[in-house]
């Protein structure tokens, strides 16, 4: 779970110039949630684009991540984050 960290900054794919950071991950017996957002500039001065967040699902024996459409799965990790 140490390489899914809040505040680590990532590549979604790759050589995509495109980074995001990592707002929240969630462990669930489906895999590990995670709440991402885009960032802009370089590491001495990001910014994030909030209005862009997104959920992840990442499978922890593979590391294959997917996106979450699922209103109820979202709705379900959103609320266990705000019962934290």
């Amino acid at each position: 779970m140490e390489q899914y960290k809040e505040g680590t900054v990532f590549a979604l794919y790759e050589n995509s110039d495109q980074e995001y950071i990592i707002l929240k991950n969630v462990k669930s017996e489906e895999g590990i949630y995670l709440v991402v957002s885009p960032v802009l500039g370089d590491v001495n001065n990001l910014k994030l684009d909030a209005s862009k967040s997104m959920l992840l699902k990442v499978d922890p024996q593979t590391n294959d991540i997917t996106f979450v459409k699922d209103e109820n799965i979202i709705r379900s990790i959103v609320d266990n984050i705000f019962e934290d």
